[in-house]
């Protein structure tokens, strides 16, 4: 009886770590995305195009300004 919930509860516990860890990433993307000034956005939208595992993303994105995050603002790549 143990021996058939062990593996019941391998496959629970991977889902959860697989949920977790991809409801916890896009927001740790995304604060690394936010950039106080505009040269520092367009500086890591040129390191994002270098990358062949971004470069089809970035080719589409562009650095865009939001009055509302942050206190005073912020750029962001979108």
């Amino acid at each position: 009886m143990n021996q058939e919930r062990i593996p019941r509860f391998k496959i629970l516990l991977i889902a959860f770590v697989v949920l977790m860890t991809s409801a916890i990433y896009p927001a740790h993307a995304a604060d690394r995305n936010l950039f106080e000034f505009e040269h520092e956005c367009r500086s890591a939208l040129n390191e994002y195009r270098a990358n062949p595992g971004l470069a089809q993303w970035a080719r589409n994105a562009d650095c865009n300004w939001h009055p509302e995050l942050g206190p005073k603002g912020m750029w962001y790549i979108y």
